[in-house]
């Protein structure tokens, strides 16, 4: 494999993992505002005399905080369906883990065994390529994943707060 393509592999890859540890950042920035709200809300609401309103508007904010931080969990840490072939043999493992990636590194018996592992797929061009690319393909499946919670904790949050500022609001005017 030529040095630029191989640069250009990289750089996908790179830029893979950024947007990896950006989905990351946005998951806990939302995380930490919504707790900040939550925290200011569930203060105030000892001093709210509710009716059936408020309690609808409360239900709603509750599940829509509930389900954000769900959104946000399954984000940090998605869950993604590997598509590799069940059944391969145990000689094939060292050839089949990705010394590159932590779940294959993870996969040898002992240091020993990732340097024969690594070694071998080093001195290979096409191995090389081949485990680069399947990386990324695998990191662009996590972040696929991961953008999805975030659009969707996203909308959770946009409903919780909406749901706040209408109590807010409903309050204050009953008290005007």
């Amino acid at each position: 494999m030529s040095i630029d393509r191989r640069a250009e592999i990289l750089k996908i890859l790179d830029d893979q993992n950024h947007l990896s540890e950006r989905a990351d950042s946005k998951a806990i920035s939302m995380l930490s505002m919504l707790g900040i709200f939550t925290v200011f809300f569930v203060a105030q609401l000892s001093n709210m005399t509710m009716n059936s309103f408020l309690i609808v508007l409360v239900v709603i904010y509750f599940i829509s905080v509930v389900l954000a931080i769900l959104e946000i969990i399954l984000a940090i840490n998605p869950r993604t369906r590997s598509k590799k072939k069940a059944g391969k043999s145990e000689s094939n493992s060292m050839s089949a883990s990705q010394p590159t990636f932590f779940e294959g590194i993870c996969k040898f018996k002992d240091v020993e065994e990732y340097k024969k592992g690594l070694n071998g797929v080093v001195n290979s061009d096409e191995k090389m390529t081949d485990i680069y690319i399947s990386q990324i393909y695998d990191v662009a499946q996590i972040n696929k994943t991961k953008y999805t919670c975030v659009r969707r904790a996203v909308w959770f949050v946009v409903v919780a707060l909406a749901s706040q500022l209408s109590i807010i609001a409903y309050v204050f005017a009953r008290k005007t």
